[in-house]
């Protein structure tokens, strides 16, 4: 099973692969400087956008390794393995009612005693 931190750096890397956003700041250069080429404008983008993913990666791995978070789950899972499986039967809507019911008239009912108790005395 893969980790945390780099299925989602996976994910967003093709986000970010996938989107215009290398083209969006072609068009914005090109409205501000119309004689920019577009080539090299192109190739800034791209080592941009693989610096701030080296950057923002690199730093998210160090806080998620450092935070212990992926020893704990793999340790969880390993002490989940030896717990066997319950049984997930749960009571109809009815019964919960009913045993509710009969709970709260038990407690009138031993009210009512003591209440004729004390009535009596």
């Amino acid at each position: 099973m893969a980790s945390i931190p780099s299925e989602v750096e996976k994910n967003v890397k093709k986000a970010i692969k996938n989107s215009d956003l290398s083209s969006t700041i072609v068009s914005k250069v090109k409205e501000s400087n119309p004689y920019a080429n577009v080539k090299e404008i192109v190739e800034l983008t791209k080592t941009v956008l693989d610096e701030i993913d080296n950057h923002k990666f690199t730093r998210h791995e160090e806080i998620y390794k450092s935070s212990g978070v992926e020893d704990k789950r793999r340790i969880l899972r390993n002490e989940s393995k030896a717990f066997p499986v319950k049984d997930n039967t749960y009571p109809s809507p009815d019964s919960k009612f009913l045993s509710i019911l009969c709970e709260k008239l038990s407690k009138d009912v031993k009210n009512l005693e003591k209440e004729l108790v004390s009535l009596q005395k």
